[in-house]
Order: structure tokens, then sequence, then C-alpha cells
């Protein structure tokens, strides 16, 4: 289940591009280019918010995972964005995912996100 922003971003996006996007000229890529620009700051805006205002725990982390989902899925489909590595906002997006579950990490911020060793 994704949370409101990701179900309002899969209602939202597909008229905006349509709207404002589908008027450009498909010739020399024009259109492809303000897509993909418009994909990366989708993926940059999401990321650092994600970052910034999820909470740490395990539901928090399976939350932003099922949201990441999400917005990479209306991205792709609704938006017609063919997400790579070469562009930099979907490295970080990717990179977010990776963080999120990293068995490095776990157990090292609380539910506050307060440094668990600080506190000790």
């Amino acid at each position: 289940e994704s949370s409101r922003a990701a179900r309002e971003l899969r209602e939202a996006l597909p008229p905006l591009v349509a709207a404002l996007l589908g008027p450009l000229p498909a010739a020399r890529g024009v259109r492809q280019k303000a897509l993909d620009e418009l994909a990366a700051r989708v993926l940059a805006t999401f990321t650092s918010m994600a970052a910034l205002l999820r909470p740490v725990d395990e539901a928090g982390r399976l939350k932003c995972a099922a949201d990441m989902a999400a917005v990479e899925e209306v991205i792709t489909s609704a938006a017609g964005v063919r997400l790579s590595h070469h562009m930099p906002a979907f490295r970080e997006f990717r990179a977010f995912r990776r963080l999120l579950f990293d068995p490095a990490l776990e157990g090292r911020l609380d539910a506050d996100g307060d440094d668990a060793a600080m506190a000790a």
C-alpha cells in the first residue's frame, strides 16, 4: 500500500504530462528531454523528502520502499520515461533504496533518528 502522496502523483502525472509536454515537438528529442528532466526532478524531490521525513523503523522502511516502487512505476508508465543509471537522480534514488535496507546500518538509528551509539 503506497502513501497518499504516491497515489496523488499517480493520478496527477499523466494529465500533467499530456497537457504540458504533449504539445512539444517530438522531433530532435525535445519532448523526451523534457520528460527526462521531469522524471529527474520527481526522483530527486522524492529522495530528498523521503530521506528527511520517513521514520527509520521497519514499518517506515517498508512503506518507503512501497512508495519508491509506485513512483518508479508511474514515471516509467505514465510519463513514458525509460529510467537509466545514466541519470544521476535515478542513481541517487536507487542508492537510497539500498540504504534503507543496509544491514550495516541496522540498529544504528532509533525511531527518532538519533544515533543510538551517541545515546549510549
